[in-house]
């Protein structure tokens, strides 16, 4: 974007938990003044998961207002180099859905003036990609761009000549709320911007999304879309009563105008908002409509045995893309002297919203045989032929929402069909790589979870550390003294399989400990993700084999090792004790390996209604559950509901007067009811 004269002065200040929602609330956000506040994707107060970010909270929380101004501050103004590079899902489609990723300054919006948000950044420098920025952008790009791969509109990182109702929306991303939001928010945006006289922009504030998480940034991205393009939340209800605003769905998927940060995939739903339990709304019909006026991308393929497309294939080998639609199948006819056949069928690289059929069929129809893999997005198969004509058919394993882009390679001995993909080419999968032009080598089966401690093989310092015993996973930690530099330590896994990893990591909190403890992620010797975390508050995100972990993200690799480090470039002491890694996905085909249900502690803001272990005690705080033996968690919990209570508080007499809010009195008991743990909880980590 052009240079930006105007920019406020900005001041470091301390990190603080504090609260932290993907999306403003009216009551909270909204300006009396605005003439679109009815139209804000959110009425009322909440403290439901997707809005305050519960779960998110410990890695990289958003900074204090000044704080997050000082970062602004260091952008020029002027485009980052190198620059975003371009990226199109849909070339020529009816509608843009643009990613803005390099600044952006809206002159209004609503009834704020002068709105500048500055470029995508998690290494803290404005004016300059670097390497893995420019990788989590094509991720975050290719993870939107799966999510909207069925209608006509372009997901693009090139701006549009201009925003145009019913043909251009635009998604900033970048900056934190305190820019000049004003409330605590990850994102925001107008309900039909798209359409009606409301904006066509919608804001994702990356610092409040684990520094800039390609997957949450990609999940807020879609989310916010989907609002411009007219959508409502899809809720949670039971038995006629309201659970939650926002339907958490499972470990495994939940649905994207939901809570999609813990789930595995994510799609379109069909499923009551919160207006009723009868009150349905249908994310395709909707986003498909005449109101948006895109609708469906045209079919790619032929969908029945009559209008089946040749097989695209060179001699004895084939490898194209394809977009499978609500209620498509693409059917595939080639002619074989006889031979092996062998096919892999595989989903988007990142964010796969299709789960995969693989068929073959004789000439006459007859099914031959069907891949379906209960623990995969893709599927393979092998057959030898006798000559003759047979098809292919390529579909989803059933259910709504069940739509997206595929890739298909194979090898078939003896076929004599020579076809070509169709054009143009816009049903390849959006990817930051190009697809490999032969089926993958089957790899050996892997070890799903692996940990390794501070003291175990593959654990390794470099500089001034410090052995603590009596804490941690294994009953020891290893420590850096506050102000030491030069420090780091490194948890080295081996002898992986290519695909995509789920890290977390152990440790005890204190006050002593850095809040901004900085950890990194290779893939071999390719840093694949940098995130900070608040180690003055113990690692809380999920418990597995009696230990207490926090996600650090999910990370892609292609090669057979993984690098997680952490340095001693942060104020306070820097803590390394276990690094956990699960196997989610294959990198190619989306493989979901083994994955059993994880604790339902596993991340803050799960539905009250979530199974509750046998002889477990559970306690609630609004919609969230907690386990009240596990301290730290109770604690943060607790003091971040009181903080929203306060906020919500404070904002309510700013805009309705006294009427309505909390009293000082109240909060101050509830305050005081709070358990007494921190210092019990540090006892031993000093």
């Amino acid at each position: 974007m052009a240079s930006v004269a105007e920019r406020p002065s900005r001041a470091r200040s301390a990190r603080r938990l504090q609260l932290e929602s993907l999306e403003p609330r009216c009551l909270l956000a909204a300006d009396l003044s605005d003439p679109f506040a009815a139209l804000l994707s959110h009425g009322g107060a909440c403290n439901c998961p997707i809005c305050s970010g519960q779960g998110l909270v410990a890695i990289e929380p958003e900074a204090a207002t000044a704080a997050t101004t000082a970062a602004a501050a260091a952008w020029s103004g002027t485009t980052p180099t190198p620059s975003v590079p371009a990226l199109h899902s849909r070339p020529g489609a009816r509608a843009t859905l643009y990613l803005d990723f390099d600044g952006n300054l809206e002159a209004t919006w609503g009834s704020n003036v002068h709105v500048v948000t500055p470029p995508y950044d998690t290494d803290g420098n404005y004016n300059s990609f670097s390497t893995a920025e420019l990788m989590g952008i094509r991720e975050i790009w290719a993870r939107v761009a799966e999510d909207y791969a069925p209608f006509n509109i372009d997901v693009t990182t090139v701006a549009a000549p201009a925003l145009t109702d019913r043909v251009s929306a635009k998604i900033a991303i970048g900056g934190g709320y305190s820019d000049w939001f004003g409330s605590s928010a990850g994102g925001v945006a107008y309900i039909g911007g798209f359409s009606n006289p409301a904006s066509n922009v919608g804001f994702v504030f990356e610092n409040a999304l684990g520094n800039g998480s390609p997957r949450l940034v990609a999940e807020a991205a879609t989310h916010e879309a989907g609002h411009l393009f007219g959508l409502a939340h899809q809720a949670s209800w039971s038995g006629g009563q309201l659970n939650s605003e926002y339907n958490a769905g499972t470990d495994s998927w939940a649905p994207i105008m939901g809570v999609g940060y813990y789930a595995d995939r994510t799609t379109w739903h069909r499923g009551p908002t919160t207006a009723a339990a009868s009150s349905v709304q249908d994310d395709l019909a909707i986003l498909a409509s005449a109101a948006n006026g895109f609708g469906y991308a045209s079919d790619d393929y032929g969908s029945t045995l009559v209008t089946a497309s040749p097989l695209p294939a060179s001699g004895s080998s084939l490898s194209f893309g394809g977009l499978i639609g609500p209620g498509d199948q693409d059917v595939f006819r080639f002619t074989t002297s006889g031979g092996a056949v062998n096919l892999s069928l595989l989903a988007a690289s990142v964010g796969a919203n299709l789960d995969g059929v693989l068929e073959l069929a004789s000439s006459t129809g007859q099914t031959l045989a069907v891949a379906n893999p209960a623990t995969s997005f893709g599927a393979t198969l092998a057959k030898t032929l006798a000559a003759g004509t047979y098809y292919v058919i390529v579909r989803a394993s059933g259910g709504y929402g069940n739509a997206g882009r595929y890739h298909l390679n194979g090898t078939m001995l003896g076929n004599t069909t020579t076809s070509t993909p169709t054009t143009p080419p816009v049903s390849s999968p959006p990817s930051a790589s190009p697809p490999p032009a032969a089926p993958p080598t089957t790899p050996t089966t892997p070890v799903t979870t692996r940990i390794i401690d501070n003291g175990s093989a593959g654990f390794s310092t470099s500089g001034a550390w410090q052995r603590a015993t009596g804490v941690g996973s294994s009953g020891d930690i290893a420590w850096t003294p506050a102000a030491s530099s030069g420090a780091s330590a490194a948890w080295t896994f081996t002898g992986l399989a290519s695909g995509q990893y789920r890290i977390a990591a152990s440790w005890p909190g204190s006050k002593l400990y850095s809040s901004t403890a900085p950890f990194s992620i290779y893939a071999g010797s390719q840093l694949v993700g940098r995130v900070k975390v608040n180690q003055e508050r113990a690692a809380s995100t999920f418990t597995a084999s009696s230990t207490q972990w926090q996600n650090l993200g999910t990370f892609t690799i292609t090669g057979n090792s993984l690098t997680v480090r952490v340095t001693s470039d942060a104020e306070g002491r820097v803590i390394a004790d276990a690094v956990r890694l699960e196997r989610v996905y294959a990198s190619i085909g989306g493989t979901l390996v083994n994955r059993g249900a994880l604790p339902a502690t596993e991340a803050f803001g799960l539905d009250a209604t979530e199974a509750v272990v046998p002889g477990e005690r559970r306690a609630e705080i609004d919609d969230v559950v907690f386990t009240p033996s596990d301290d730290q968690k109770w604690l943060a919990a607790a003091q971040q509901h009181l903080d929203f209570m306060r906020f919500q508080a404070t904002r309510s007499q700013a805009l309705l007067g006294t009427a309505g809010s909390r009293s000082s009195a109240s909060l101050a008991a509830e305050e005081a009811e709070l358990p007494d743990v921190r210092a019990q909880a540090e006892l031993g980590h000093e």
